[in-house]
């Protein structure tokens, strides 16, 4: 297992913070026990499958971010408004 992919798999939680405004593709793809990532209103993008194959259970995108169906299955993201 590469070190990324090693690391990956011990990731649950995120914490995204105020100093990181892009997620880019695939920052954390395949991180199977990812249940919860904590975002931020100043947050301008999120690259394609930057949450494919995690076990996310809810986001919450800020508003500026124009969310693509393939970041994850649609029914767990919340688009913030305002």
């Amino acid at each position: 297992m590469s070190g990324i992919a090693n690391i990956r798999a011990h990731i649950d939680i995120v914490d995204i913070p105020n100093t990181v405004l892009q997620i880019p593709a695939d920052a954390f793809a395949n991180a199977p026990r990812l249940t919860t990532v904590n975002t931020h209103s100043e947050i301008t993008h999120i690259g394609n499958r930057a949450f494919f194959g995690t076990a996310l259970e809810h986001i919450t995108i800020p508003s500026a971010v124009v969310p693509t169906v393939s970041l994850l299955s649609t029914e767990f993201i919340t688009q913030s408004r305002g």
